[in-house]
């Protein structure tokens, strides 16, 4: 079944619709079609938006205001429990936008192992270019995924 064209403002704000034929039954099986095509939706958005913000991401006041407040809050709690022991461990930062957080707890923790996982491409790009540039590039990977699809 093809679907019918919207732009992305009305697939937001009431969902994309699935033509219902007059006289047709309603059936849950569409309602959750409709649902899932506005998820889906909501996910095409925000990679987007994200695709767009990445070379300025890290400049952004949410970045500084919220974001690196709550990894430094992290890298105490990740202190806390790992302590001084050394050994090795490995992590997965799911949403890791450009990395910030994966350079910080590899620079804190240098046995630990750190994925980045992201949905947007230029979020890894610049995350791994930055891992490059800081020279912990070997302690860091950074994957472009969907983290409800994990690779």
């Amino acid at each position: 079944m093809s679907m019918p064209a919207y732009s992305m403002d009305s697939m937001i704000k009431t969902g994309p619709r699935l033509p219902i034929n007059q006289g047709t039954r309603y059936d849950a099986s569409m309602a959750d079609a409709n649902n899932q095509d506005r998820q889906h939706a909501m996910k095409i958005l925000a990679r987007s938006e994200f695709e767009a913000w990445a070379d300025t991401y890290d400049e952004s006041w949410l970045h500084r205001f919220m974001f690196q407040p709550a990894y430094r809050m992290f890298l105490e709690e990740i202190y806390s429990w790992r302590g001084r022991n050394g050994r090795p461990f490995s992590l997965l930062d799911i949403g890791c936008g450009t990395g910030q957080f994966g350079a910080m707890l590899a620079i804190s923790f240098p046995n630990a192992r750190i994925t980045g996982l992201d949905y947007a491409e230029g979020m890894c790009k610049a995350a791994s270019r930055k891992a490059a540039e800081t020279g912990i590039v070997d302690r860091l990977n950074f994957v472009t995924a969907d983290s409800e699809h994990l690779p």
